[in-house]
């Protein structure tokens, strides 16, 4: 697996929850922070951190193949629209804070910006999290999805069992030049293969894969 710093990126986005902390007790930025938030914030900037080295030192392959199988090609889902997503999601959080504590405005509008900014930051920093821990394997008899997260689970999709094969390229995908492959295995059952570059070629492997059987 092509590692994407996961620990470096981690701690770089744990820094300003870092700041926060450290400055509710030696207040040399003088902040003017709550204590309690100053505690929330740092545990949280500990916890990115940590988990962050966790996933570095946890990603890489654990993958081999069946004797009877070959391998013929493999991707990575790619990082860059849900790390935007985090900073995005960040910076309505500093709003949020800035709002809250340093002007007069309703609290209607730090609130708006605390519930967005979260949203966007925690479904951001978990997916890359999730993406640096996952490969697409192909073989000429299945596309195995490994994930390490909290130790290795191998889900195999069987390629006579898939049906249809869609390439879904959404606009915010297309800014990034990521793809989805949605494949159909019957009985409403979908593997999702997610986030990848040259979807199209990686979804013509698996049509050739699936004409040789």
């Amino acid at each position: 697996m092509k590692r994407t710093l996961p620990a470096v990126w981690s701690s770089i986005v744990a820094s300003p929850f870092l700041v926060v902390g450290v400055d509710g007790y030696v207040n040399a930025l003088a902040l003017q922070v709550p204590t309690a938030l100053s505690q929330v914030a740092l545990l949280v900037g500990l916890s990115i951190a940590l988990f962050g080295i966790y996933v570095h030192a946890v990603a890489g392959s654990a993958f081999e193949p069946e004797v009877t199988e070959r391998s013929l090609n493999n991707a990575t889902p790619r990082t860059p629209f849900v790390r935007a997503k985090a900073v995005v999601g960040l910076c309505g959080l500093c709003l949020a804070c800035y709002w809250l504590f340093y002007t007069h405005v309703p609290y209607v509008y730090p609130t708006i910006a605390l519930v967005v900014g979260a949203l966007l930051f925690a479904t951001g920093v978990w997916t890359y999290w999730l993406n640096s821990l996952t490969t697409y394997y192909l073989t000429n008899k299945r596309l195995v999805t490994e994930t390490r997260l909290l130790g290795t689970n191998h889900k195999n999709v069987q390629l006579e069992m898939v049906k249809t094969r869609t390439v879904a390229r959404p606009f915010y995908l297309r800014l990034f030049g990521l793809g989805n492959i949605k494949l159909d295995t019957g009985a409403r059952r979908l593997a999702l293969v997610r986030h990848i570059r040259e979807a199209k070629e990686f979804e013509r492997s698996i049509a050739d894969a699936i004409q040789k059987r």
